[in-house]
C-alpha cells in the first residue's frame, strides 16, 4: 500500500515538473514575442522621404564619369534638379507635420538609410547610386532637416535594395532618416 502511495506522489511530482517546464517555456516564448514586438515598433523616431524617378534622372556612379563638357553639364543639371525636388518634398513634409520637428545637428545625430527600388528585376549595385542620394541629401540640407550633412550630424549612410518599384518605368528611392538615441 505504501508503495502505491509513493508512486502517486512520484507521478504527481513528475506532473508538477512537467507543468513548471511548460510554464517556463510559455513565459520564455512570451518574452521573445514581446521583445520582437518592441523591435518591430522601433521606438526610435524616423522620417521617410520617398522619391520616384525615371531612369535618366537616376545618377549612377558608373555613368557619372563624363569627360566631355556637355556630359558634365548634363550631370550637374540632373543633380540640381534632384536637389530641388528633395528640398520641395522636405518643405511639404515640414508643412504637413503635426509634431514639432527638431533639426538634426552635432548633438542630435541621425543615420540615413537609402533604399532603392528598381523598376525591373536585374543585377545592380545600390551603392553605385550614391550621386543620386547625395543630391537628395543636399536637398534635405537646403530644406533644414539638418544644419549640415557632415559626419558630425549624419553618422552613417547605408544603401540597400528594397525590391521592385511597382512601376516598370520608374525608380523609387526612399531616404529613411533615423534619429540616434545616444
Amino acid at each position: 500500500m505504501s508503495s502505491g502511495k509513493t508512486n502517486i506522489t512520484h507521478s504527481e511530482e513528475l506532473k508538477s515538473r512537467s507543468l513548471q517546464r511548460n510554464l517556463s517555456m510559455r513565459l520564455f516564448l512570451f518574452l521573445i514575442a514581446w521583445l520582437r514586438c518592441l523591435q518591430l515598433l522601433d521606438l526610435e523616431k524616423q522620417v521617410k522621404f520617398e522619391f520616384n524617378f525615371l531612369r535618366k534622372e537616376m545618377i549612377n556612379e558608373n555613368d557619372n564619369k563624363g569627360t566631355t563638357y556637355g556630359s558634365r553639364i548634363a550631370a550637374n543639371n540632373t543633380k540640381q534638379r534632384l536637389r530641388r525636388i528633395a528640398c520641395r518634398t522636405a518643405h511639404e513634409w515640414l508643412d504637413q507635420s503635426e509634431e514639432v520637428f527638431e533639426q538634426f545637428h552635432e548633438k542630435h545625430r541621425c543615420d540615413v538609410y537609402v533604399v532603392i527600388y528598381p523598376p525591373k528585376r536585374f543585377k545592380y549595385d545600390p551603392p553605385n547610386y550614391e550621386p543620386t542620394s547625395k543630391a537628395l541629401i543636399d536637398g534635405l540640407t537646403d530644406a533644414g532637416i539638418w544644419n549640415d550633412d557632415n559626419y558630425n550630424v549624419i553618422r552613417r549612410t547605408s544603401f540597400e535594395h528594397g525590391g521592385l518599384s511597382g512601376d516598370t518605368k520608374m525608380w523609387k528611392v526612399e531616404l529613411v532618416v533615423k534619429e540616434l538615441t545616444e
